[in-house]
């Protein structure tokens, strides 16, 4: 049984967490996937630049302050059962979208560790591995690798996916991946769930492509822009675009029809110069 002392000391983070937490607008979960401490606190350095906090405390103590703050903030309970695994809150009152795309931009590759789930296929590219002929063959094999010698050296003949997601690590596949140095996960924070306006939002749902976004605007932008240049539409944008193609256009029909203009006289000049030139080369050449 836990001391009193013990007890006091749960029930004062229990408290300093619902304090902060009511402090906060927007009420979220991280994942901390397998990501060593001083990554972490430069990712709290930077959000802290928004007002934004992470605090992390166990599982259990996380729970009960979420459950003591039920009757105080609609739905936080709805963040019970999203509690699994090693979690943080990350509270803001900032833009959640911000923070999401922040951190999935943000993780760094991370070896596979025997007994993992693999979040993602686990791919095998063929290459020449210059590892020599001997039983690394063998643990190659083992994991569903095509192998044949070449040079001296064992070469991976194709493209294999060794671990599907959801699936476990095993011994053997961890010692494949560490010899051919690949780092086939990510670890990081991921936000997980946010209470925003007492709706429950998928992590998911919060991570914004902003140069994806950006990269379509763009597009539409010179579609658009086009499209009123062609159809001859005057706006702020396209004005200066129209005036140079009409002005061009009218220098071109006053050439065609030799009316001669400050605009039009020197390619009327050249173009009489060339014909002049053309029926001179004519004439010598029949004289011959």
């Amino acid at each position: 049984m836990p001391n009193e002392k013990t007890l006091q000391a749960k029930q004062v983070i229990v408290e300093d967490l619902k304090a902060t937490i009511k402090a906060f607008k927007t009420i979220s979960l991280v994942k901390i996937e397998k990501i060593i401490n001083p990554a972490v606190q430069k990712i709290r350095k930077d959000l802290r630049k928004d007002g934004t906090v992470i605090m992390m405390a166990k599982n259990s103590l996380m729970k009960r302050a979420i459950d003591e703050l039920k009757d105080e903030i609609n739905g936080i309970d709805q963040l019970i059962p999203r509690i699994k695994g090693q979690m943080a809150f990350l509270l803001t009152n900032g833009n959640a979208f911000k923070i999401a795309t922040y951190l999935s931009n943000n993780k760094m590759p991370a070896p596979a560790k025997v007994g993992q789930q693999a979040p993602n296929d686990v791919v095998i590219k063929s290459q020449n591995t210059d590892f020599p002929p001997g039983p690394v063959i063998g643990e190659f094999q083992s994991v569903g690798l095509k192998t044949r010698i070449e040079g001296g050296t064992i070469k991976i003949m194709q493209d294999t996916v060794v671990l599907e997601e959801g699936r476990r690590v095993n011994r053997t596949l961890a010692v494949v991946l560490a010899r051919l140095k690949l780092l086939p996960f990510e670890a990081g924070l991921t936000l997980d769930v946010a209470l925003m306006d007492n709706e429950l939002v998928d992590g998911k749902n919060l991570v914004v492509d902003y140069d994806g976004i950006l990269s379509q605007f763009t597009y539409a932008a010179q579609r658009a822009s086009n499209l009123t240049i062609n159809a001859a539409i005057p706006t702020v944008k396209t004005i200066s675009a129209l005036l140079s193609y009409a002005h061009s256009r009218a220098v071109a029909v006053g050439v065609n029809s030799a009316i001669v203009t400050t605009r039009t006289a020197g390619p009327l000049m050249a173009r009489a110069k060339a014909s002049a030139t053309a029926l001179a080369n004519l004439a010598n050449y029949s004289a011959k």
